[in-house]
């Protein structure tokens, strides 16, 4: 199995986009799946799940209801950005680990 310490390598010496905190939170999230040698594997898995650096999961389902267009004050209210951050998960495949969103789907 590479080790972080070979993706973190792979991921500098072929310039990846993924910063080093993201590709360690990834690495020792899934680590058990990533059942193999190729440390560039690892590194563009993890480029491909990245989703961004947030507080929390409740942060990115804002975030992610924003980016879809403008919300009329009056229904802010309404939003629970924690259910919908729980439906993310648990329909979608996606975690939050170490201050990073990933979603390997």
């Amino acid at each position: 199995m590479a080790t972080l310490e070979e993706a973190l390598a792979a991921n500098e010496e072929r310039n990846y986009t993924v910063s080093e905190g993201a590709l360690t939170a990834f690495y020792e999230y899934d680590a058990f799946y990533w059942a193999t040698d190729d440390a560039d594997d690892i590194v563009r898995a993890c480029e491909d799940a990245y989703r961004g650096e947030y507080s929390d999961g409740e942060e990115f389902a804002e975030e992610m209801t924003e980016n879809v267009g403008e919300i009329p004050e009056f229904l802010r209210y309404y939003i629970d950005y924690a259910k919908m951050w729980r439906d993310l998960q648990m329909g979608d495949g996606y975690y939050w680990t170490d201050g990073f969103v990933f979603c390997p789907n």
